[in-house]
């Protein structure tokens, strides 16, 4: 562990026991925002491709303005337009 370890008083936890268990409740919490945003990332490219292949294919845009958001519609023709997605 990273903490020297201080005997602790009768009946409580050590200073360093309380460092490192906030630690490790640091890291848990970091490692799941992390997926989340991962998460929230692959379905934002999952929906930029879906318009990018709707435009290829003549989809009119006010069609996909039903489902899509005209920032994720500009987006999509953006990424067409330089060859991505």
């Amino acid at each position: 562990e990273r903490y020297v370890h201080i005997p602790k008083e009768e009946g409580g936890m050590s200073m360093c026991e309380v460092a490192d268990r906030l630690e490790k409740i640091g890291i848990a919490k970091g490692i799941e925002q992390g997926i989340e945003q991962g998460i929230e990332q692959g379905v934002k490219q999952a929906t930029l491709r879906d318009i990018v292949n709707m435009l290829k294919y003549g989809i009119p845009e006010e069609k996909l303005l039903e489902d899509y958001t005209e920032e994720e519609i500009a987006k999509a023709k953006e990424l067409r337009e330089n060859g991505g997605a």
